[in-house]
């Protein structure tokens, strides 16, 4: 029997074989790019908060954020305002001997400053000048006279060493009833008063009782009135520069200078004229105070009460 031949098998053309896998190939990828973008959906409605381009931001290392610290004793003001400018420093002028002259004590109430007068007491124009000064918006003071080393004229209501005690406090009562809105006192003249420890503690317990304070116009050095002022618990102030012990510009303006330049180192200074001096002082504070504005504040005296800085 003889054997049939076998049928060769026909090859597909490899092209053809080439087309078909591509398409296979496509079909898979069109597949996966129409299920991706239902995955992200599915993913996007979990999350409503998630947003298709995310935000940019700065990456600092951990380390070297520090937290924003709110000020302890600042409350109210936002962190983001500015500094307050730097406190400026403080001067204070009193004007001793006033109640001697009305027309040099207008000139000085004329002057838009704060100042503080000094009333000598006894004088037709005490208690004028007291009230005038007061309803400037000015400070006022008594000037109270006190016995000196070299045994000058203290004027009307003065208070010598050889005084009893109740003496000393009854002529510095009727000195403070005598003229109106007084702060506190200094001392006129006083060098020997003031290193008299019975008269400063004389003195002391009579400003306790009324609420006053004492400015020492430090006409010695042995003045004890600081000592007696802390024993009566009575607020205490000293002068630190006499102003017109010459009445020429030059000196004038020497002095207020010095005024100046202590208040810069000590933050405060209390510098002391005299009101029949007004014409030339006023001159002089009238030129020189706008420069020294820009870091120095008058004040009144009381202004300086308490102040520790």
């Amino acid at each position: 029997m003889t054997a049939r031949p076998r049928k060769r098998k026909k090859n597909k053309p490899k092209g053809l074989r080439i087309i078909l896998y591509s398409v296979i190939i496509a079909l898979v990828l069109v597949t996966i790019l129409l299920v991706l973008p239902r995955d992200k959906e599915e993913k996007l409605a979990i999350n409503p908060s998630a947003t298709a381009t995310p935000i940019p931001y700065i990456d600092v290392p951990e380390e070297t954020i520090e937290p924003r610290q709110t000020p302890a004793n600042d409350k109210s003001k936002p962190l983001d305002d500015p500094l307050p400018q730097k406190e400026k420093n403080r001067l204070a002028i009193v004007f001793d001997d006033t109640g001697n002259s009305l027309a040099d004590l207008k000139l000085l109430l004329d002057l838009p400053y704060p100042m503080t007068f000094a009333v000598l007491p006894g004088l037709a124009n005490s208690r004028s000048a007291s009230i005038k000064a007061h309803k400037a918006g000015k400070e006022v003071i008594l000037h109270q006279p006190m016995e000196s080393l070299g045994g000058e004229n203290m004027g009307p209501g003065g208070i010598d060493t050889t005084m009893a005690v109740w003496k000393m406090q009854a002529v510095l009562t009727d000195n403070l009833d005598s003229i109106e809105y007084e702060r506190g006192i200094n001392n006129h003249m006083g060098s020997r008063a003031t290193a008299d420890v019975i008269v400063m503690d004389a003195v002391m317990e009579v400003l306790e009782s009324r609420h006053l304070f004492f400015l020492d116009s430090r006409t010695t050095s042995e003045t004890l009135a600081k000592d007696s002022a802390r024993r009566f618990q009575v607020p205490f102030l000293q002068r630190s520069v006499f102003w017109d012990n010459e009445t020429n510009k030059a000196y004038l303006k020497e002095q207020w200078e010095k005024a100046v330049e202590l208040s810069k180192n000590q933050g405060q200074a209390i510098l002391i004229g005299h009101a029949h001096n007004a014409a030339k002082i006023a001159e002089v504070l009238k030129e020189n105070y706008q420069k020294a504005s820009r870091y120095l504040d008058l004040v009144y005296l009381s202004d300086l009460l308490g102040d520790n800085r």
